[in-house]
This record gives C-alpha cells, structure tokens and sequence, in this order.
C-alpha cells in the first residue's frame, strides 16, 4: 500500500476546508435557532407578567415568528445545498447540536428541535430527489402540529381570538321597529 504523507499545512487547509462547509450548514440553522429561542422566551416571560403590554407581546409574537420564519429558511438552503453536493445531508447531527447548544432543555428547545425534524421531513416529502423550486418554496410552518407555532400562539394568541369581535349592526334599531305587530 502506497500512501503519502502530507505536510502540515496541507493537514490544516483540508481541516479548514471540511470544517468550514461543515461549520456553515450547521450554523445557518444554528444562529437563527438561538435568536428563536432568545425571543420565544421572552414572549413567555413578558406574557407571564400581570400588567403585559399587549403591544410588547405583539411585537415580540412578530419578532419570534420572524426568527421561525429564518429557521424555515435556512432549513431549506441545507437542504438545496446538501441537494446540490455542496455539503452532506446530516439531519441527525443538526438535531444533536441543536440539543447540546442550549444550556436548558426545555419546551422551547425541544420545539425548535422538533421543528427542524418535521421540517427536514417535510421538504423531503414534498421535494424527493430534487432541489427546492424557488418557486415553490415552502412557507415557514410545519403542516401538521408546527411545534414552534403552537407555543407562539398559546402564548401570545390574537386579540380576536380571545375577544372575538361582534358583526358589525347594521341599523339594528330601524330593523326592530319593523318586527314589531301592536295589538
């Protein structure tokens, strides 16, 4: 068996360069699953408070389900760039470091990573053996029990879905009248 030795250099350019795609696929999803994470929490904390500002939990509702959207997102660039050959599919590694990121593993975390496994499946269902169409990408939830919406919007559920608002009436007085037979 013939082998050659490589020079140190060339040890450290192939490390930098397997580390690098790895390192990239990994923290696209990565980074913006952390920034999820900071505002979900603080839309739970903030919804905790007796005297909430609805306006606050509204713009954290937002700025939380703007992250999830950046999660979808990112999910699908790993999935068009593992697609491509650009780097390797590894969904159960994503899952790992998704879990030993976070100090805590709490229901936010969990969503999150639960999340990106129903995703992942989700592109591969409706995507198999092809690139994602940008055309017709994915919107950013999970068709079937989105984990991460559901703890956004039990947390922070619409105005109107509390205090569903009354039909508008329409000259309700005028039409009283005219139901009414005097004796």
């Amino acid at each position: 068996m013939d082998s050659q030795t490589l020079e140190d250099h060339e040890y450290f350019t192939l490390h930098c360069y397997f580390h690098q795609e790895f390192k990239n696929g990994i923290d696209g999803i990565i980074g913006p699953s952390k920034e999820c994470y900071k505002e979900m929490e603080l839309l739970i904390s903030e919804s905790k408070k007796p005297n909430a500002d609805s306006a606050t939990i509204r713009s954290i509702k937002e700025r939380a389900l703007a992250k999830k959207r950046i999660i979808a997102e990112s999910i699908q660039k790993y999935y068009s760039d593992a697609f491509a050959k650009n780097i390797d599919f590894y969904d159960e590694l994503i899952e790992l470091v998704l879990q030993s990121e976070f100090e805590k593993h709490d229901k936010i975390i969990q969503a999150i990573t639960l999340f990106f496994s129903k995703y992942i499946k989700q592109i591969r269902l409706r995507f198999p053996n092809r690139a994602i169409d940008p055309q017709n990408a994915l919107g950013p939830d999970v068709d079937n029990d989105d984990p991460l919406l559901s703890i956004i919007t039990q947390v922070a559920p619409d105005p109107e879905d509390i205090h569903p608002q009354p039909p508008a009436e329409e000259n309700v007085s005028s039409s009283k009248v005219t139901n009414l037979h005097y004796k």
